[in-house]
């Protein structure tokens, strides 16, 4: 009977594991924008959901293109930024 209980609770706990680990991480969702003339790349967020995030984006793009930036890439992630929330390696 007691290698019953244990099978029991060892099973539970892992099967508890697996399940937290498919699950999404719970991170905020960040705007990647990457630019040409001059090179950089700029994290805008964080935002609460990748919705919100695709809300705000024509905001950052006008400004961005007001600067006469060249928009290259435009990414909506999970991913945490850089430690800078502006990088720009040709200012270095």
């Amino acid at each position: 009977m007691t290698g019953l209980f244990i099978f029991t609770a060892y099973s539970i706990a892992l099967g508890s594991i697996f399940y937290y680990l498919q699950q999404p991480y719970n991170r905020d969702w960040w705007l990647k924008i990457t630019t040409a003339k001059p090179f950089c790349v700029y994290y805008f967020g964080p935002f609460n959901s990748k919705k919100e995030a695709q809300e705000n984006l024509g905001g950052y793009r006008e400004d961005l293109e007001a600067e006469e930036a060249k928009i290259l890439k435009i990414q909506i992630n999970q991913s945490l930024p850089s430690n800078s929330l502006t990088f720009c390696p040709e200012e270095i």
